[in-house]
Formats: C-alpha cells, sequence, structure tokens
C-alpha cells in the first residue's frame, strides 16, 4: 500500500523530530526511524492496528508517546495525525485525506 501523509501529519512529525533533535543530538532521527518502522508495519498490515473512531485506526510508537492515526483505503494509507499522547483528540479527529 501506498502511504499519504496529510500536511498536517506531516507538519507534526516535522516538529516533534525538531524539538526532539533540540532536547538531544540524534535524538530527532530516532523518532523519525521509529515513526518510519511504524509507517512500514501499517503499510505491510494495514488491518493489524485497532479502530479507535468510525474507521480510523491508531498504531502508537515505542520509544516516544506518539501515536499515528490513519485511514485505509483501497491502495493508499492516509495518515491523519502523528499525535502526542497528551494533546487533544480533537485536533486530529476530523482530518481526511482524500481518496
Amino acid at each position: 500500500m501506498k502511504r499519504v501523509l496529510t500536511p498536517e501529519a506531516e507538519a507534526e512529525l516535522t516538529d516533534a523530530a525538531l524539538w526532539y533533535e533540540d532536547r538531544r543530538e540524534g535524538l530527532g532521527v530516532e523518532f523519525i526511524e521509529e515513526a518510519e518502522r511504524v509507517f512500514q508495519t501499517i503499510e505491510e498490515r494495514p488491518q493489524y492496528f485497532q479502530s479507535v473512531h468510525l474507521d480510523i485506526r491508531r498504531a502508537n510508537l515505542r520509544r516516544f508517546p506518539y501515536s499515528v492515526y490513519y485511514v485505509v483505503h483501497l491502495d493508499t494509507v492516509g495518515i491523519l495525525a502523528v499525535h502526542h499522547h497528551s494533546r487533544d483528540p480533537r485536533r486530529w479527529k476530523w482530518r481526511r485525506p482524500g481518496e
């Protein structure tokens, strides 16, 4: 399956990586690598993770307090959000990538 990130998800991924990189050199890269691992799992097994809101599914990162929210389409996976666990979920619930 092909991965498509919403602009908001892309910005969240970048912002988080920069924040971690500011804390410790290389930590932002580790964050991106962990997010990429989750993205690959989603692409390989899109139905693996549980549905949390309508057709939106959630996959948690292992080392970082972030979740990836996504929807499965015919031949794509739409990444809606890369969301920190302490943030309000209403920020991403209504995002919908193109079909």
